[in-house]
Parts: C-alpha cells; structure tokens; sequence
C-alpha cells in the first residue's frame, strides 16, 4: 500500500554546522535535565500529597483531642488556649512545634529541696561547668549557614550538623521547613538543593522578638 511504502521512507538527516549542532546539543541536555526535574518533582508532589492526607487527618484528631481538657472546638479554641496557658507558654509552644525552638518544657519539674542536695562528687564534677541551653534550631541553622559561607549546604547536611554539633536530634522534615522560613523572611537564598545565608541577614541576628499570639493562632489554624 501506499501509505505503508511512505511510512517506511527515513527522514533524512538535517544537516547542521559546528555551531548548529553545539546548539542542539545544549538544548537536548536542557532538555533532558528538566525531564529528570520533572519527574523528581512528580515524586516528591505524590509524596507531599499522600503526606498532607495523613496529616489532615492526624490533626483532625489532635483538635479533638483538646476537648479532654475542656477546650472547645471553633474559631475561638486558640484563643483560648493562649489564655489558659498564658502568652509566653503559649508562644514558646508554638516555637516548639515550628522546630525553631528546642523542647526543654520539663527541665524545671521536680524543683525545690530534692534538687538542691547533691553528692559532693556531682558537685566536683560540675564545678566551673557553665550549662548552656541548646541553641534554637532557627538560630543554629542559620549560624550555620554563614560559617559555610559560599559553599552552601543542603538541608541533608544541616540535620547532621544540628546533630553532631548541637547534639540536636530532628525529625528529617525540620531543616527543610526551617529553611524555607527562612527563605520567606529573606535572610538565606536557594540554588537547587543549596542553600546559602544572604549577606543582609547578620542585620537581623539580633533583632528583639515580639509578643505574636495571633500569629501563633494563625500558624495553628493554617491547615483549614
């Protein structure tokens, strides 16, 4: 048949200079590299998706659960809770689930007489010892995000350094979020999997933090 006998005739090559074909090469890695993009980006938006139905759902759950202590659900619910625990408890709460604070919520439990009577051994063994409190992982990320200056790093290696150096173990999920917070606030930037501190962020290590309890409701309630 016609149709078959022209279907089996080849295209012929098109004939294409130095310069052409340097071209087309170019374009077809380009190519080839945003199909890999792509398909990552697929992965990871299955991934998120399936994520963001266990957690809706899981979340569901833990806003009934405030019911047990006699809160009840509605736009109000977080509002009161701030009142009953106060702004500060409430706020630093907030911090801790962000994972820009680390959880020492018990550290002062079992105070009074009980604390204060050591052996003299403990006491020599503690002598000049200065205990610190562990650093916010906001902090300790973006700090060090300027030690590594140029270089960069990923999100992989700053839950390793939140580990080896602050002895901060997180979940696997904690430096990304932080990351992109902070990406938010315009104090690091982003090239690929790299991320760099900003030059413009040493301005605000120091800036004095504010009473935020409606934006803490707001944090709390953003997944309706």
């Amino acid at each position: 048949m016609a149709g078959d006998e022209t279907s089996d005739v080849m295209t012929p090559a098109i004939v294409l200079d130095e310069h052409d074909k340097a071209a087309v090469v170019a374009l077809l890695i380009r190519t080839v590299r945003i199909g890999v993009e792509l398909k990552r980006d697929r992965a990871l938006v299955a991934e998120a998706n399936e994520r963001i139905a266990a957690n809706t759902v899981t979340r569901s759950k833990t806003i009934s659960a405030f019911g047990v202590f006699g809160f009840e659900g509605g736009d109000e619910l977080w509002d009161h809770v701030a009142q009953s625990l106060g702004g500060a408890a409430y706020n630093r709460a907030i911090d801790i689930g962000k994972g820009e604070e680390f959880p020492t919520l018990l550290e002062k439990m079992g105070g009074g007489e009980a604390n204060t009577k050591g052996s003299k051994t403990d006491d020599n063994q503690n002598a000049g010892m200065a205990v610190h409190a562990p650093p916010r992982i906001k902090d300790a990320i973006l700090g060090h995000l300027r030690e590594v200056g140029e270089a960069g790093t990923t999100a992989r290696a700053v839950r390793q350094h939140l580990k080896d150096v602050h002895n901060l173990t997180v979940h696997e999920k904690t430096p990304g979020m932080t990351l992109y917070r902070l990406l938010k606030d315009g104090l690091v930037s982003r090239q690929g999997r790299t991320w760099y501190a900003k030059a413009t962020a040493e301005n605000n290590e120091n800036e004095a933090p504010t009473a935020r309890t409606e934006d803490a409701s707001e944090t709390a309630l953003a997944a309706h």
